[in-house]
């Protein structure tokens, strides 16, 4: 009896843990979204903030996505800095097309869909 008693609260722990990541995850990736679609459609703004948000909770980031889309979504990041930087608008307005492209197929993916479990 002991041992069902202890199985039941793993299993309950880490789907409290799994649901709550998803949560947070999700109002993550959308204050994301609108942080990269508030920025200015030409070069010029600071995209540090952003690139704080970003890389201050990746660790949170790795223990839920897959790690091929978050290299995607930082290889968009860079460019958009590197950009913003070169104060080049056309690789700027490619670069912020691309992170809110990254960011949000990364948020679908988070989403209790059947696609998202098969």
């Amino acid at each position: 009896m002991r041992a069902l008693v202890i199985s039941a609260v793993l299993l309950l722990t880490v789907m409290i843990f799994v649901f709550s990541s998803t949560g947070w995850l999700s109002g993550f990736f959308e204050r994301l979204c609108d942080k990269v679609a508030a920025l200015p459609d030409t070069p010029g703004g600071s995209v540090d903030e952003l690139y704080d948000m970003w890389y201050g909770s990746k660790p949170v980031v790795l223990l839920i996505c897959d790690k091929q889309e978050i290299d995607y979504t930082e290889r968009a990041l860079e460019k958009l800095k590197k950009a913003s930087s070169d104060n080049d608008e056309r690789e700027y307005a490619a670069a912020r097309s691309e992170l809110l492209y990254e960011i949000s197929r990364m948020k679908t993916m988070l989403a209790p869909e059947l696609r998202n479990v098969l």
